[in-house]
């Protein structure tokens, strides 16, 4: 698996007892998941061999489901995940930064991108709904964990980022967009590979290269099988 650049949309919806991890995957036939996960369903056939979830074909839809109140990944490759915590929840620790959040109806929604993530969390029925995370996002609630404070400097910033992308003028580059051009040029076509060497996030780029493709300066096309992008002109 080292060296793939591979998309996993991980979708999850956690208990007091247990966290149900549904994953789509477009690229891989091969899943790692920890000791305390284990597959529930799949759309496809599928193979286990030790902390190995093989699949017959793709794209797959494999439901796991963790036990305690840990979960996380830890692949070679980057992912998308996008955790569902009941409102009364309560977060004491996370290994990475996310890149979103949100509130909906009675779930909170923690969304990450990367290689690797831990969440740890357990289910306080004594807790007024959305008092613990919404505490916890805004950055009022006392938490003994420094990483944690970290965390949510770096999700306000990332916030912060988002807006000011909006309110570039529709017809003009910024200096993402021209990275991001830089980098297609550079060989680059593939959409995960020009988040990880830019740095920015997969969605992000996502936006911004439809964006490109309207205003002339890329081109979608299909090669073997698979999409990518060129400066249009370029051709390659």
């Amino acid at each position: 698996m080292g060296g793939l650049a591979l998309f996993f949309l991980l979708v999850f919806s956690l208990t007091a007892a247990s966290a149900h991890v549904q994953v789509i995957d477009q690229t891989s036939h091969e899943l790692i998941i920890p000791n305390n996960a284990r597959v529930i369903s799949s759309n496809v056939s599928f193979s286990l061999r030790g902390n190995s979830v093989y699949l017959s074909s793709l794209p797959a839809e494999v439901e796991l489901s963790y036990s305690g109140g840990s979960v996380g990944l830890d692949e070679n490759f980057s992912f998308l995940a996008s955790v569902f915590l009941p409102e009364n929840s309560d977060i004491v620790y996370m290994s990475s930064e996310p890149v979103g959040f949100s509130a909906n109806s009675s779930l909170y929604n923690i969304t990450f991108y990367g290689r690797n993530f831990t969440l740890l969390y357990y289910y306080n029925n004594d807790s007024s709904p959305r008092s613990s995370l919404s505490t916890f996002y805004l950055g009022g609630m006392v938490v003994t964990s420094i990483t944690t404070v970290a965390l949510l400097v770096l999700l306000f910033r990332s916030r912060v980022k988002r807006v000011e992308v909006s309110e570039v003028p529709p017809n003009e580059l910024d200096d993402k967009d021209k990275m991001i051009i830089d980098k297609i040029k550079e060989g680059n076509y593939n959409l995960t590979k020009i988040a990880e060497l830019t740095g920015i996030p997969r969605t992000t780029v996502y936006r911004r290269i439809r964006r490109l493709i309207k205003l002339g300066y890329l081109v979608e096309e299909r090669k073997d099988g698979k999409v990518r992008y060129v400066v249009k002109g370029d051709g390659g």
